[in-house]
């Protein structure tokens, strides 16, 4: 999806459904942002994302935001993340364990356990 197309979704996400089959039901407040950082550079990319972050802390609600290879400093800016590889997902959850989570992950895989 472009990113024109992402906020259009968020938008339509945002109201109060109740046809049969959606996804979201009820008053939300999520935002879908698709690679913001594509040709700006990277304190742009973090003055944007330390914008988002403050907007969703003050507000209560989700962002989700795709980027390819933040610089740490934006990286740093997340709370929970997605990590993916080949399409999969390689790790969900907390910041702060990614570093953890992967060198386990790792290790296991060196000994023939993954």
């Amino acid at each position: 999806m472009t990113v024109r197309e992402t906020l259009d979704f968020s938008a339509r996400c945002q109201g109060t459904g109740s046809r049969a089959g959606e996804m979201i039901v009820g008053p939300t407040r999520a935002l879908f942002m698709d690679e913001i950082s594509n040709g700006l550079d990277s304190f742009t990319t973090f003055q944007i994302v330390t914008c988002l972050q403050q907007l969703t802390h003050i507000t209560d609600s989700t962002i989700l935001v795709s980027l390819l290879q933040p610089a740490p400093e934006t990286f740093d800016l997340f709370d929970d993340i997605i990590l993916m590889a080949e399409g999969k997902i390689a790790y969900h959850g907390p910041r702060s364990y990614v570093l953890s989570s992967l060198s386990i992950a790792v290790s296991s895989a060196h000994l023939g356990k993954a």
